[in-house]
């Protein structure tokens, strides 16, 4: 092991380095059969410092997937100390801001981010106050750590929205998904997300016609910030109204907890067929039948063509109860596909 850790205090000192990554990693996968759980603590703590001294090598210039790699070997290390000391890669990353660096710090915090919490925001601050040429990994780095602090980084929901906005404008792709993944994950920080900030966001990246994937992203991006005000009702329970009970009816006239989240997808019309298709799939059964009649006439106002996919998820009675309305109206093409849709069987369509 220990020729193995002189090559890689070599590569270290090394400023320029033919085939970098190649070099690299074959090096730390020699290193890799002496990572067992019969090292001792010093072991681990020499092993460790030997490859973060690796982003020291070629100025730290070579590519994504290698930092991740050496990133990988430390993670290990510190799933097999006693006492891992993750400051030290947030240090790292201090004293030596890069790509690689900003990139294996994200890694580590997804994985083991969640029991250091109290020293996520020292690193937030410092991941802040890079300059846009870092958007990237800022952006990925960002989203470990939301995930893994959760609600002790809502102090830093602001800055880091302020953050994306200065990015998305950069134009780059790989940048633009990482931005709507990092929004998704703010939206899950507190039961209280900026939902308006975010959805002045999304603005920014609707100024050009995105690729299609893209499109998708922004439409699911969208389909969750509506969705958000629905999440603290997810985990309390609900009282159940039968239309049997005296004063009961499914076709309340109250107003329905979809009122909201309909009013923000209606915000992006260009998106909305997308967005509304990632909302249906967000939705449990219990939330879709109690609001069943807002989403009826949400669906046969603003996107008729969605009728079929929500008609098998409507109550039987509430079913039969929308066909007797259509059933009553002018005769027409679309009362028709309407009436095709919504019959409960054979025998009603015959008497329609």
């Amino acid at each position: 092991m220990d020729g193995v850790l002189n090559r890689i205090q070599n590569l270290s000192e090394s400023k320029r380095l033919i085939s970098a990554e190649q070099v690299i990693m074959e090096t730390v996968l020699d290193l890799d059969k002496f990572l067992n759980p019969s090292l001792s603590e010093s072991q681990i703590q020499i092993i460790q410092n030997s490859l973060l001294s690796l982003f020291s090598a070629n100025e730290s210039n070579f590519s994504i997937q290698c930092s991740l790699f050496i990133a990988s070997k430390i993670l290990k290390m510190m799933t097999l100390s006693k006492n891992p000391q993750i400051w030290d890669i947030f240090n790292t990353v201090i004293s030596n801001t890069t790509l690689s660096t900003i990139m294996a710090v994200g890694y580590i915090c997804r994985y083991i981010g969640h029991k250091f919490k109290s020293q996520l925001p020292r690193l937030t601050e410092h991941l802040l106050k890079q300059k846009s040429t870092l958007d990237y990994p800022v952006v990925y780095c960002l989203r470990c750590v939301f995930k893994a602090g959760g609600q002790s980084m809502s102090q830093y929901v602001s800055g880091t929205i302020d953050f994306i906005r200065h990015a998305v404008n950069q134009k780059r792709q790989a940048t633009t998904v990482g931005c709507i993944k990092l929004l998704k994950a703010l939206l899950k920080v507190s039961d209280n997300p900026p939902i308006q900030q975010i959805i002045d966001t999304i603005k920014y990246f609707s100024k050009d016609e995105p690729i299609p994937f893209i499109k998708n992203e922004v439409a699911s991006l969208i389909s969750r910030c509506a969705f958000a005000p629905l999440y603290p009702r997810l985990n309390k329970p609900k009282t159940e109204t039968s239309e049997w009970i005296i004063g009961g009816d499914m076709r309340s006239t109250e107003k329905s907890e979809l009122d909201r989240p309909l009013d923000i997808l209606l915000q992006f019309p260009n998106y909305l067929k997308m967005s509304f298709t990632h909302f249906l799939n967000l939705l449990t059964p219990s939330i879709f039948i109690h609001n069943h009649s807002s989403l009826y006439k949400f669906v046969i106002r603003h996107c008729p063509s969605f009728i079929s996919s929500i008609v098998p998820m409507f109550p039987a009675d509430a079913r039969f109860t929308y066909f007797k309305e259509v059933s009553k109206q002018s005769p027409s093409s679309s009362q028709l596909h309407l009436l095709n849709e919504l019959c409960p069987d054979d025998k009603s369509i015959h008497d329609a």
